[in-house]
């Protein structure tokens, strides 16, 4: 994601602006084969709220998220995708859900263009953990972009699983969950 790091930190840093915020931006470097990680370092050197973490290898996404997590030092933190598919614009609303008393607060998008295939394996994966798994807090179309409280986070500290879904575990954790939806 090392093309995205410019144009997400510009956009981030005015919302965070708006909210009157202190904030730490922690960038997971999956062990990417791009320049990713010397972006993050550059964007470091000029600001001392950004933190740039590479991981020893390539693990997956929710390893990255859980490694996030774990340096998080915050009252609360959000999940955000680099590629920008998840605009930094709904942290907002993500804060105002939290205020409110939400503990997790997944953004939730009103639709989801793209590969029909993927929409349909998605879509019968969170019926699954929905109906099956008994994970109804989760959203029913997906969430990857979500804020959790410092709680949430210290909880999620204490399971040492390595090979799960963040995010499922994130749900099944039993915290007062909000969702707020996005275009």
């Amino acid at each position: 994601e090392g093309t995205n790091l410019g144009r997400l930190y510009e956009r981030l840093v005015p919302v965070m602006a708006s909210l009157g915020a202190e904030f730490e931006w922690i960038v997971v470097d999956d062990h990417s084969r791009d320049d990713t990680f010397d972006v993050v370092s550059a964007i470091a050197q000029r600001d001392a709220r950004v933190r740039g973490l590479r991981l020893a290898r390539n693990s997956g996404s929710h390893v990255a998220i859980s490694c996030g997590l774990h340096h998080a030092r915050g009252d609360a933190a959000v999940v955000l995708a680099a590629d920008l598919q998840d605009p930094p614009e709904t942290i907002p609303s993500l804060v105002d859900a939290w205020r409110r008393g939400a503990q997790v607060v997944w953004a939730v998008r009103r639709a989801r263009p793209g590969d029909r295939t993927h929409a349909g394996f998605a879509s019968i994966y969170y019926w699954i953990m929905r109906r099956l798994v008994g994970m109804t807090e989760m959203p029913a179309t997906g969430a990857d972009c979500v804020l959790v409280d410092r709680i949430v986070v210290e909880a999620f500290r204490g399971f040492r699983e390595r090979n799960v879904s963040v995010l499922a575990l994130i749900t099944s954790l039993g915290f007062r969950q909000a969702h707020v939806e996005y275009d």
